[in-house]
């Protein structure tokens, strides 16, 4: 009887302290209401039907879709970094099944009434094919979030001291997955939990050991970002871009090399380039296969050798973290220098 006496005491505490940050978290009264009565997001693809409101060409192979919400004031409520699945209705392939694949918003819940997909269309892309058909008026049908990250209370009980919300900054986990993984619906998310602080989730125990981490949350800490990013790579970078510059307190320097093959192919130039000269905390260098014909042209041109990351991102250091994203070839001819340069990198 005493040694069952024992064994509940802890499983009581745990429940009792599971029930306080679950409650803690929870938004009361007519603020929790008017939340839920914003967020328009579904696990159902039909419920989600959106009309496209505005398309606008970014370059020659990429679109910026603006979809609309029901109101004024609704919200999407997809989790900053989190990914919908997308089809376009009764568009299905040779076996009669929907096509289907993920996309991340370019936009938050600070953009009230609408979401932004910005979607590059391949030739062989089969849905990308049909979404560059859609004309203002056409709607698609969308389910999310996809990929839920572990609830708060799981943190607390790895006594993870990054938990704790900092004074002045507001928890906001950014979950990122690239390319292969994200197909596959591999868990490959990096959370950016807080300022110069990743966490991994598993199955990325190999990646964990070869970085030397010894929390059992695979916590990272870092004050130097370096970033690697090719083509569409650049998608899930930005999710931790916007999320250290919109944070004041955040001191994290962010280095990047951007590569494309030409300079039709930069997605979001502007936008980068805005945000390169609003913070100072930001660094970028583009990079171009071959030298545009015809234009001005500031950057650089070549493919990303150990010499241009020399040049353009910090030294390897023990407060320095690399990210690389990009084509499976492109991330292959990185992964021979990095690592005998010394460089903690994660390739996503």
């Amino acid at each position: 009887m005493d040694s069952l006496v024992v064994l509940l005491i802890p499983a009581v505490i745990i429940i009792l302290i599971v029930l306080y940050y679950f409650k803690k978290s929870t938004p009361k009264g007519k603020n929790k209401q008017k939340s839920n009565a914003q967020h328009d997001l579904t696990t159902t693809f039909k419920k989600l039907r959106k009309q496209l409101t505005k398309r606008v060409n970014v370059s020659h192979n990429t679109i910026r879709f603006v979809f609309g919400l029901p109101t004024r004031n609704a919200v999407l409520g997809l989790p900053v970094g989190k990914h919908i699945s997308v089809r376009v209705p009764e568009f299905k392939d040779e076996e009669g099944s929907y096509v289907v694949r993920p996309y991340t918003p370019v936009s938050s819940d600070k953009d009230l009434g609408m979401f932004e997909l910005v979607i590059k269309v391949y030739e062989t892309g089969t849905l990308t094919k049909r979404l560059e058909k859609l004309e203002v008026g056409d709607v698609i049908e969308a389910k999310g979030p996809e990929g839920n990250p572990l609830p708060k209370f799981f943190f607390f009980f790895f006594e993870n001291p990054f938990f704790q919300e900092k004074e002045g900054y507001t928890h906001a986990n950014v979950y990122i997955c690239c390319g292969e993984a994200k197909k596959k619906k591999h868990t490959c998310r990096i959370t950016y939990t807080h300022p110069g602080t990743i966490e991994l989730e598993k199955p990325l125990s190999a990646e964990q050991q070869r970085l030397g981490v010894t929390s059992p949350l695979g916590v990272i800490k870092f004050k130097k970002l370096a970033m690697i990013a090719g083509g569409t790579g650049i998608t899930p970078m930005l999710q931790v871009i916007h999320q250290i510059l919109s944070d004041p307190k955040d001191e994290t320097e962010i280095h990047m090399i951007f590569a494309n093959r030409s300079i039709d192919d930069i997605l979001l130039r502007e936008e980068l380039e805005i945000l390169t000269e609003k913070h100072s905390k930001f660094h970028l260098h583009f990079t171009l296969d071959k030298a545009p014909q015809g234009v001005e042209w500031h950057g650089g041109v070549g493919f990303v050798t150990e010499e241009l990351v020399k040049k353009h991102l910090p030294k390897p250091a023990s407060d320095v973290l690399l990210l690389e994203c990009g084509p499976p070839l492109m991330i292959q001819f990185l992964n021979k220098f990095l690592a005998p340069m010394g460089y903690k990198f994660l390739s996503f």
